[in-house]
This record gives structure tokens, C-alpha cells and sequence, in this order.
């Protein structure tokens, strides 16, 4: 997973009820890495850790250089190696939280938002099956 140039990253709650020195109720986290949606020999890999600390992305992905598409979360900043990447899912649910919460009925900054966002879902639909410098370029010409 190391040699992908793409590592995508997330991490999650988990609840372990017997662990020993924790409580049942004590908060753990799953930590998932996976290579890009078109790497050659893809991998997942799923990494139990006791807590969301910086220190547990660092240890996994030492000597990473390559990009890492992430949530945005802080702990993925401390990685000095690495090209940070954000994620686009998590980054379009700012914007329908925006407009769940908004009480106008009127488009605004989320609406518009979201439409460009639909505009670029678009593309990569477009470009899912073309070679990587066929996409690289549709994306150039359309985005």
C-alpha cells in the first residue's frame, strides 16, 4: 500500500467489549486505508487503534510520499511527506448540512455549491473508464 501513489484514509468509531485495562464503553477507532479507486493491485487494510491521536496515522504511513485523500481531519496534517488531498464526499456533506439547517426555501450558497459539485460528479462518471491521461485531460478541458 505504501508504493500506491494514492492512499485514501478514514478513520471510525468503534466499541470493543473486552479489552484488557479498558472499559466496555471506551471509545476505539478503526483506521482504514486503501489504495486509489484505479491502482493495479488494490488493498485495503483495516488498523485497530486505541485512540484518534495523530501518532497512530503517523506510525502507519511512515515513509509514505505519495498523495493522501483524507476527511480533512487534523491528525492527517502532520504527515510531512505527503501531498494532502481532501475528499469530496465529505466536503458535499458540508454543504447539505448547510442546507438542511438554512430555513429560506430560496437556492443559495449551498445550492450552488452542490451544483458544482454535481458538475464534477459528473466528469468523473465521464472519465471512470478512460486511461489516466485521458481522464487527467477531460478534467483539465471540463472542470
Amino acid at each position: 500500500l505504501l508504493s500506491e501513489k494514492l492512499i485514501c484514509a478514514d478513520e471510525t468509531t468503534v466499541q470493543v467489549l473486552r479489552e484488557e485495562d479498558r472499559k466496555a464503553e471506551t471509545k476505539s477507532y478503526m483506521w482504514v486505508y486503501r489504495s486509489g479507486e484505479f491502482a493495479e493491485n488494490p488493498a485495503v487494510i483495516y488498523d485497530y487503534q486505541p485512540s484518534r491521536a495523530a501518532a497512530c496515522v503517523k506510525d502507519f504511513l511512515t515513509g509514505y510520499s505519495g498523495c493522501l485523500l483524507t476527511d480533512g481531519y487534523s491528525a492527517y496534517n502532520t504527515l510531512e511527506q505527503v501531498t494532502q488531498a481532501a475528499c469530496m464526499a465529505h466536503a458535499r456533506r458540508k454543504f447539505t448540512d448547510a442546507q438542511k439547517a438554512s430555513p429560506s426555501k430560496k437556492a443559495g450558497k449551498p445550492e450552488k455549491a452542490l451544483s458544482y459539485i454535481a458538475k464534477l460528479y459528473g466528469i468523473e462518471k465521464q472519465a471512470k473508464n478512460l486511461t489516466s491521461q485521458a481522464r487527467q485531460q477531460l478534467r483539465k478541458q471540463q472542470a
